[in-house]
C-alpha cells in the first residue's frame, strides 16, 4: 500500500526520488505529469524503505538498475495548484547515467496516465513549472543534508 493519505483539503506522502544526472552532471532526466515537472520516483509502500523503494520506481517506470547514492531527505510543505496543501517526506538519491539523446519517451502510469520524460539542461530548471522549485538549489549538493522547505 502506497504511504499517502488523502482528505479533501490535505495530501500526506512519503515519496522518493531520483535526482538521474548524465555523465558529465549538465543534464537531468525529469518526469513530466500534466504540466508539471519533477524528479522521478514514487511513493514509497508501507514497509518498503527509501531505498528499495527508489530501485524499485525506476526499474517500473524506466527499466532501469542501476546503482543509487543518498543525497538528501526533506520535508515539503506547500500548496498544489489545486489549493489543497500538500505534506511530503521524500528521500532523494542520485544516479548517474550516461544519456546523450536529448528525445523525450513515455510511460504510462495507473495513477497520473501518461508520464513524460525528458532531459534537460541544469540551466533550464528555473524556467520550467518544477515542484517543488526551492528543491533546485540543492540538486548537486556532495554531503547528505536535511531540507525543510514551506
Amino acid at each position: 500500500m502506497d504511504l499517502t493519505i488523502i482528505d479533501d483539503n490535505v495530501r500526506f506522502g512519503v515519496r522518493t526520488a531520483a535526482i538521474i544526472l548524465n555523465s558529465n552532471k549538465t543534464k537531468i532526466l525529469l518526469q513530466k505529469v500534466k504540466d508539471i515537472y519533477m524528479l522521478p520516483g514514487g511513493r514509497m509502500h508501507t514497509g518498503e524503505d527509501s531505498y528499495d523503494a527508489i530501485k524499485r520506481e525506476l526499474v517500473e517506470e524506466l527499466n532501469l538498475n542501476k546503482d543509487v547514492t543518498f543525497k538528501f531527505s526533506a520535508e515539503v510543505i506547500t500548496n498544489l495548484p489545486d489549493g489543497r496543501l500538500y505534506h511530503e517526506l521524500g528521500y532523494y538519491y542520485s544516479v548517474i547515467y550516461d544519456e546523450t539523446s536529448d528525445n523525450q519517451f513515455k510511460t504510462n502510469d495507473a495513477n497520473d496516465g501518461e508520464v513524460y520524460f525528458k532531459w534537460f539542461n541544469l540551466t533550464e530548471l528555473d524556467n520550467l513549472k518544477f515542484i517543488p522549485k526551492k528543491l533546485i538549489p540543492y540538486l548537486n549538493v556532495d554531503t547528505p543534508t536535511h531540507l525543510i522547505i514551506k
